[in-house]
């Protein structure tokens, strides 16, 4: 044999020994060769981001992208990069690329609805609306879906097609029944009647909001409006009893006829009085509608219940009353206030 074991130890040991620290390196590194490199990079692009430091974000995730063309997280690296873009260009292309290539992924419904926004801020409305609808048909079951049906209603209301707004309005409260975004809808088609100067139209928003929606703002708001509506009709009312109707002839609407002893009154006809009773609550619970009623009774109220089916259920509706005119109505509203703190909302029958 022309080399022994010594042999071979002697001449590639000292090679060995020189090169055994990049060997080292090159190990404790290999995870780029595996990778974990990846999730790395990845990670340092968002910590980057949180920091606040976005152009170098920016600039970490576009390496990451160019490094890894098929990685993990292309489309997490994709939306966070059109959430810190200043191009609004640029930014529509991340969220394009997200549906065209993820259309399936949990953020593709979120990169949906932003581009009908782009689209609707540029000015392009018809585009905008386009993309609104496949938001919501697309991802209907998510918060990016229900916003979109929300902005298809507004963007009709605003552009008075009152007939699809309304569709799109029900629908949304058929659809998201509990989203409180249904009581801002309700709030813009009573306002946007208001406006044409169709009052009953109005009303009839304002007490579906106070039927579906209490404790919101919006059912505040609208409690306020009818009655100040149902002041001003009273007040119309008595202006009308004072002065005559327009079918009484100029000076004669205070003209009364005298009686003779042979000539009988005839019997006065019964007015046809409209009654308005106070809501209190509306219930699932029957025995918590109960316990409300006595404690409202107790206090010196009347009240009333009404039952009303929605599917298999029953809502208990408590309402004090009945008050004949805006004085009774003002002065027990504000007593219900004063001794529990309820805020209640007018009701006429």
């Amino acid at each position: 044999m022309p080399y022994k074991g010594h042999d071979i130890k002697r001449i590639f040991g000292p090679a060995v020994k020189s090169t055994w620290p990049l060997i080292v390196f090159l190990l404790l590194n290999s995870s780029f060769c595996f990778g974990i490199s990846e999730e790395k990079e990845y990670e340092a692009a968002w910590q980057l981001c949180q920091a606040g430091k976005y152009s170098e974000a920016a600039e970490a995730y576009k390496k990451y992208l160019s490094r890894h063309s098929r990685g993990k997280f292309i489309p997490e690296a994709r939306f966070t990069l059109a959430r810190i873009e200043t191009s609004g260009n640029n930014a529509f292309g991340h969220y394009q690329f997200i549906l065209d290539n993820y259309p399936a992924h949990s953020l593709a419904s979120q990169a949906s609805y932003a581009t009908a926004q782009y689209l609707q801020n540029v000015g392009s409305v018809a585009q905008a609306r386009e993309r609104y609808l496949y938001t919501y048909s697309r991802y209907g079951s998510t918060p990016a879906g229900r916003e979109s049906l929300s902005k298809l209603a507004l963007t009709a209301l605003g552009s008075d097609s009152l007939s699809k707004a309304e569709a799109y309005v029900n629908a949304y409260l058929d659809q998201y029944p509990r989203a409180p975004g249904g009581a801002a809808l309700l709030n813009a088609l009573a306002g946007h009647w208001q406006k044409k100067g169709d009052d009953a139209r109005a009303k009839e928003y304002w007490r579906r909001i106070m039927d579906l929606f209490p404790g919101t703002p919006e059912s505040g708001s609208a409690r306020e409006y009818l009655i100040a509506a149902l002041t001003q009709e009273n007040q119309d009312d008595e202006s009308i009893s004072a002065t005559g109707t327009d079918n009484d002839p100029p000076g004669q609407s205070e003209i009364v006829q005298p009686q003779t002893a042979d000539q009988p009154q005839a019997p006065e006809e019964p007015a046809l009085l409209s009654f308005y009773y106070l809501q209190i609550g509306a219930y699932n619970n029957k025995a918590i509608m109960d316990g409300w009623a006595k404690k409202v009774r107790a206090e010196g109220f009347d009240t009333v219940v009404e039952e009303v089916k929605e599917g298999k259920n029953t809502i208990y509706k408590l309402q004090a009353g009945p008050y004949e005119n805006s004085s009774q109505l003002k002065k027990a509203q504000q007593s219900l206030k004063d001794k529990f703190g309820l805020k209640t909302m007018v009701v006429e029958r």
